[in-house]
């Protein structure tokens, strides 16, 4: 019975120290995992402040492109009203030659 204590005391040792490597391991990878975290949250920074800088892009450019298309809208109207304008004027020029010519006695 003496030797089966001393096998159990021997495998009681060997599972201390197997115990004791595990805790060290435990330790180690606890410590990885911390840099891991901190590795992730620095390049989830990186990756926030480049899609915020994108996003800034598309903004200035939709804004300018926004504004392109106001300048393009109001060419046009004021070329709309222009044109009323020279249609009246040329209606006017019209009607002043008739009287013109009807006051010379000109009816050609």
């Amino acid at each position: 019975m003496v030797a089966g204590q001393a096998d159990v005391v021997a495998g009681q040792g060997g599972l201390v120290a197997k115990q004791a490597d595990l805790v060290a391991k435990q330790a180690s990878m606890g410590a990885d995992l911390t840099r891991l975290r901190v590795d992730m949250m620095a390049r989830m920074d990186r990756l926030q402040y480049s899609l915020t800088a994108i996003r800034d892009d598309i903004s200035i450019n939709y804004g300018t492109a926004e504004a392109a298309q106001r300048a393009n809208d109001n060419t046009r109207t004021e070329l709309r009203a222009l044109s009323e304008v020279a249609s009246s004027l040329a209606r006017q020029i019209r009607r002043l030659d008739t009287e013109v010519r009807i006051l010379k006695g000109d009816d050609s």
